[in-house]
């Protein structure tokens, strides 16, 4: 009994906090009519188009709708009401961690009408207080990186610049100063697994570009999922 009561004791020393990261978006909005009046129980359905995800959701009492957990992505939301012509917006570009507010103003009509509407996404976000940035996979994919390190493309973040590392050892995988910080004062994490080298800084394990779809760095305000840092996340 006192060894197993020991064994207990050391299992739970050893357990160490898992920190989450935001590897998705999501997708919000209000859904009215032409006079602004609020529509409930609006059916609203996001498609991926790149992979064929479909996730659905109801409008509330007050006529908002949320697409939480949603893979970063070209979507194409369509909303159904009765009494309304169906409405669809195509190429909404969510990325990751963010949330983009898509609102609709239904038409009436029946169902089997479509109206397709266009324009682009806010460039303001006004759901969200985090100061940062993201790069996107177009750039991913084409910006020349001279040593194949991903992490080098945090400095197209404002306030995010090239740093000398503490170890030697590990110059290839890469360190970046935050705010004027050091290379150890930011959090990195990949899709949920902690990634960094909290003695010398920089990340513990580098990643091949190819495996690497986009990502976004946190500068100021970010909320407590992304914590465990005095500068960024």
């Amino acid at each position: 009994m006192n060894r197993a009561g020991f064994l207990a004791a050391l299992i739970l020393l050893l357990a160490v906090p898992v920190w989450t990261q935001q590897n998705t978006g999501q997708i919000v909005g209000t859904v009215t009519d032409a006079s602004g009046a609020l529509v409930v129980q609006a059916n609203v359905t996001a498609t991926n188009a790149e992979t064929g995800l479909v996730r659905s959701t109801i409008s509330g009492d007050a006529g908002g709708y949320v697409m939480a957990l949603l893979p970063p992505g070209i979507y194409s939301v369509r909303v159904e009401a009765k009494g309304f012509a169906t409405t669809v917006q195509r190429d909404v570009d969510l990325r990751v961690g963010q949330a983009l507010t898509v609102d609709f103003s239904l038409k009436p009509g029946g169902a089997s009408e479509i109206v397709e509407v266009s324009g682009e996404s806010p460039l303001i976000e006004t759901t969200k207080s985090e100061v940062g940035g993201g790069v996107d996979p177009v750039v991913v994919r084409e910006m020349p990186i001279l040593d194949r390190n991903f992490a080098n493309l945090m400095t197209l973040v404002p306030g995010v610049r090239p740093a000398e590392g503490f170890d030697p050892t590990k110059t290839k995988v890469g360190n970046v100063s935050i705010n004027g910080s050091d290379g150890r004062a930011y959090d990195f994490s990949v899709d949920g697994g902690d990634n960094k080298d909290s003695v010398v800084g920089g990340q513990i394990q580098n990643f091949t570009m190819e495996g690497i779809q986009e990502f976004n760095v946190l500068t100021n305000r970010y909320s407590a999922e992304s914590g465990r840092a005095v500068a960024a996340g």
